[in-house]
This record gives C-alpha cells, structure tokens and sequence, in this order.
C-alpha cells in the first residue's frame, strides 16, 4: 500500500489538492492562511489515517509513522526557516507544511518541500524577469506549495522522470536567477533615472510628464510604496484627485507594513473636510483587513468626526423611529432625526412614533393617536389617564388610579387592576401590586409571582429589550429572561433597559458600565453616569461632561457636553453646549 495508490490514497489526495487550492485561493488574495481551515485538514488527515490502519492493518504501524514523522519534519524544517528568516516565511507557511507533511508522510514529503522551493525560486525569478514583482515584496507561498504537491503527484514513483524534471527546473531556476541578479544591478539606476527626470518635470510644472516617469519607475519596483505617493502628488496637481485617491488606495492595501499612504489619504479626506468618505474607506477596509492598527486607529479617531445641523427647537427628546419630541415656547411637537418638522409645536404633550406608525399627543386636555401623515387614527375614550405609545398592538392606560393593557382598538384587553404598568415590548411587560411588580405576557397573563421590588424601565415605560429585564430583589437589580429566569451572576446598584441591540448602561460600585445580553460585564464600570449603547455607540459622562464611546470603549466623540441625547440610526443627537444643537457622525452621512 505505502507504494502504490489505492482507492483510499486517492480520496486522500483529492481532498487534499481541493483543501490546498482553496488555501491557496485564500492567500492570493489576502496572504493569510486560515488557522480554521488548518484544524479542520487535521481533523480529516486523522480520520482517514484511522481508516487507512483499518483497511491496511499490516502496515497500520509504517502508515502512523510516516505521517508523524512527515509532520515533524516538514514543520521542524520550514520552523527553523521561520526562525532564520525572522518573519520573511510566515507562521502560517510553517503550519501549512506541517500539515502537509501529515497528509504525505515522512517519504514524499522531501520531493514536495523541494519541488515547492524550486516553483517559489522559478516564479520568483519569472515575476522579476517580467516585472510583476520587486525584490522587497511579500509573494504568498501556498500556491508554490500546491503546485510541489501536484507535480509530486503527477510524477509518482517514475524516478527517471523526476530526474529529467529537476534538471530542467534547475536549467530554468538557473536562467531565472542570472536574470533576476542582472536587473538587480540595472534596475536601481533606471529607476533613479525615471526619479531625477520626473522630479525635473515637477519643477517646470510638467505634471502630466512626470506622472508617466513615475509609472515608468513603478515597472522596476513594482508597489514601491514612496514612488506610489509621488505619481499620487503629481496626479493631485494634474487636479485629478480621483486617480490620486485611488493610488494611494491601492498603495494603502498592498503595502499595509507602509503607513504612509493610508497616512497621506486619511490627511487628504480631513484638509478638505471630508471625513465622511474617509470614514466610509476606512470601514470597509478594516472589514477586510481587521488587523491593520494604522487603519483602526485613524477609524477610532475620525468616526467621531460629526457635522451640526440646523436646529431650532428647545428641549429636544431621543430619536425613537425617525422621530423626536421638540418644544418650543412651552409647546410640544415632533421632529425627525435631521431636525426636520413632522408636527408643530402646538401641542400640551407629545409623544414619538412607535414601531406602529402612531403618535400619541394631547390637546386642550384630550388625548388621540395620530398617524405619520398627522391624520388622527385612534381616540381614546375620555376615561383613559397615563396612555402610552402603542407597541405591537399594546398599550397602557389607567382609569382612577388603576392600571390595564388596550389592544390596537384601543378596547381593554384586561382589568384595570394593577397599581403600576409598563409597556410591552418583546411580547412581555411588568406590573404592580402592592408594592411588588410580577412580569406578565402580551396578554396581561402574569408570567411570574409578585417578588420583585422594582423594575428598571426608559423614559417612554418600556421596561424589555433583547428580552431581557432589570429586576430588583434584596435591594439590588439583576437581569432576568422574559419566564423571570436569572441571567448572569452579577447585581447592579442601578442600571437602563437594553436597546435593540448592543450593550445595557449598568452601575457597580457608584460608576457606570456596560453589560451584554448574558449578564457579563463588557466595558468596565468608570463612568460617572451613562446611556445604553444605541446604534453602535453610548453616551458616558467624565468629569460632569458627556460623550460618546464605541462599543470597544474608545472615547469617539470627547466629554464636551452637557446633556446628550442617544445616537439615531442615522447617527444624529441632541446635543447641549450652552444651547441645543443638533449633530450628525460623519460615518452616517
């Protein structure tokens, strides 16, 4: 078996020619090689090897031997490589052929190693000889170590050919790297050619010539990352600023060792006040590259970037549904989250719209739910105190001094029977009896015994979010599930309702922190007061002066404020600075 192929080798080889083209797909395009991806060949690797011992019991011992020693020595070879090189092969080359030393075993791996070497030195040489390449740039080494493994195949046990075959490798490698070593000698002195040429062209304003001296410098050094930036600058004064962006794009993305491009880009988008397209950039790149500090760090700095919009009212409320109650002269009304007007200030109270597209606001004393054309929708029978937003076909009213659930129709839906009620949200509420607050269903049905204390609840009565709820029991809070089931082992001092998505305000210790839907502290307690997150970003109080962070905590936006109101989902707040002002994040725009 160990020398001949079977129909077990086969299936081994073919998983493992489709595993190394995908890896080798991977590093082309953004030289990584998935650790995931190692684990799970692995895995495989394992699995077939059991089987191989199964179906060939006569060999079970050879078979074992040579895939551990494959592995020890390819990875042993290509580590102390690592070590030598200092970094120039990368660890995710040595855990590649350590793996690929397990799937060929302790006799063929050697012929893949140096048919590996041999195609990276030929491809190499090739690249430089047309120019593709320069010496200093990283090359991805996974596709050289798929075509090792597949001409290793191909040649199987023929030794004469393997013969043949390296001796004209050699002849080619050797042809390569005569080339490769004569234009290491001539190619500095054409680019400095290209580079005193242009730089002449610069200084008689020849912009436009100068741009093709740099582009002609490039195909020496390909990607050299400070002639990227000249052609850049040269361009710029062209007045092409698009071709400028995009060169130093591209010099950004290829070169992530270089921060200089991303550099140059970055104070490009800021001189001319435009973070808005930088902070656009700068997301999408960190996607694809979230190890890149340069990029993060300019990220963390100019996603607070924010513009003022035009802002006439006084007092304004959170932004719930592209909507937010505004007051002018002592009157109440709506606005959306840019400032625009949806309802004058003309009313004794007003509230935001719900997930239901119905406000409800109150005039010369009577209550009615209008919709977002203003056009009245629901009138409430004049019995009805204390109603609240309708949520999901619910909504709260008391009738002397009790406290029941209405449906969309605005008919009782239960007794007005309790002392105190919250909303429902997330198909559960809370309410009061005595003292003692139980949670209840979308129906009114209690779902626990009346023992909690309190329950924490925002401004508009909600109490749920993420079905999740505050409960107070032996004078501190915790969170429990909508069955009333603990969540987490930590109580709180105080805390707020946790938004659609994101991390809840919570208070240990006299500070303000965040905790996740699992009752786990995420950010420290540190804050003198603070909001829950909304919209990827919180609101927190430092030395009586409020600010935004993100949800890594990075201060995004500095404690400058007075009073702040939560982020929208088109990034806009209310601010207070002496006077209100409305403000809109540059990442939103």
């Amino acid at each position: 078996y160990l020398f001949r192929y079977g129909w077990l080798k086969s299936i081994r080889y073919l998983i493992l020619f489709w595993s190394l083209g995908l890896i080798a797909w991977v590093d082309l395009r953004s030289r990584r090689i998935s650790n995931r991806a190692l684990l799970v060949l692995l895995a495989v690797r394992t699995v077939l090897l059991v089987l191989e011992c199964l179906v060939y019991p006569e060999y079970w011992m050879s078979i074992g031997i040579s895939a551990v020693a494959g592995m020890i020595l390819s990875g042993g070879m290509f580590l102390i490589c690592y070590g030598i090189t200092r970094g120039g092969i990368g660890a995710g080359d040595v855990k590649l052929l350590a793996v690929l030393g397990y799937w060929m075993g302790g006799g063929a791996i050697f012929t893949v190693i140096f048919l590996t070497v041999l195609s990276a030195a030929l491809g190499g040489g090739m690249g430089l000889l047309f120019r593709k390449v320069s010496l200093k740039q990283e090359m991805p080494f996974a596709p050289f170590v798929l075509a090792g493994t597949i001409l290793t195949m191909m040649l199987g046990e023929v030794g004469l050919m393997k013969i043949k075959l390296i001796l004209v490798f050699c002849v080619l490698l050797g042809l390569s790297w005569f080339t490769a070593i004569s234009e290491a000698v001539n190619n500095p002195k054409k680019v400095q050619e290209h580079l005193t040429r242009a730089a002449e062209l610069e200084a008689q304003g020849v912009y436009v010539d100068a741009v093709t001296e740099y582009e002609q410098a490039l195909t020496y050094v390909p990607g050299d990352t400070a002639i990227s930036l000249k052609m850049a600058e040269a361009q710029l004064q062209t007045g092409n600023s698009k071709k400028f962006v995009n060169i130093c794009k591209d010099a950004a993305e290829q070169n992530q060792k270089d921060a200089a491009a991303m550099d140059r880009l970055m104070n490009y988008y800021v001189e001319r006040n435009d973070e808005a397209s930088a902070v656009r950039y700068l997301s999408e790149f960190t996607e694809e590259y979230p190890k890149n500090e340069n990029a993060l760090s300019w990220l963390v700095r100019l996603k607070g970037s924010y513009e003022e919009l035009f802002f006439n009212y006084e007092e304004p409320g959170p932004v719930v549904h592209n909507s937010m109650v505004v007051s002018r002269e002592g009157k109440y009304g709506l606005a959306d989250g840019l400032g625009g007007e949806l309802l004058e200030p003309e009313y004794e109270e007003v509230h935001p719209y719900s997930q239901d597209d119905m406000a409800l606001i109150r005039k010369d004393g009577a209550y009615i739910y209008i919709d977002r054309d203003a056009q009245t929708r629901l009138v409430p029978d004049a019995s009805y105190e204390n109603l609240g937003m309708m949520s999901s076909g619910r909504t709260v009213a008391s009738v002397n001094g009790k406290y029941g659930l209405l449906d969309e129709s605005l008919q009782p839906l239960t007794e007005f029977a309790w002392d105190d009620l919250t909303q429902i949200s997330d198909s559960v509420g809370a309410c009061a009896q005595n003292g003692k607050w139980a949670l209840i269903g979308k129906n009114g049905k209690e779902k626990t015994e009346y023992v909690y204390e309190d329950v924490i609840r925002d401004a508009f009565g909600y109490c749920a979010g993420q079905k999740r709820i505050f409960v107070k029991e032996n004078g501190s809070y915790h969170l429990v599930d909508k069955k009333g089931s603990p969540v987490g082992d930590l109580t709180f001092e105080d805390a707020q309702i946790f938004p659609e998505e994101g991390y809840a305000a919570v208070c240990m210790g006299g500070k303000w922190g965040f905790a996740d839907a699992k009752g786990r502290l995420v950010i420290e307690c540190q804050y003198e007061d603070a909001c829950s997150f909304s919209n990827g970003f919180a609101a927190v109080c430092v030395g009586g002066k409020w600010g935004y962070i993100d949800e890594n905590g990075n201060q995004i936006v500095e404690p400058k404020f007075e009073e702040v109101t939560p982020i929208s989902e088109i990034g806009t707040a209310s601010v207070k600075q002496g006077e209100w002002m409305l403000i809109q994040l540059e990442l939103f725009r």
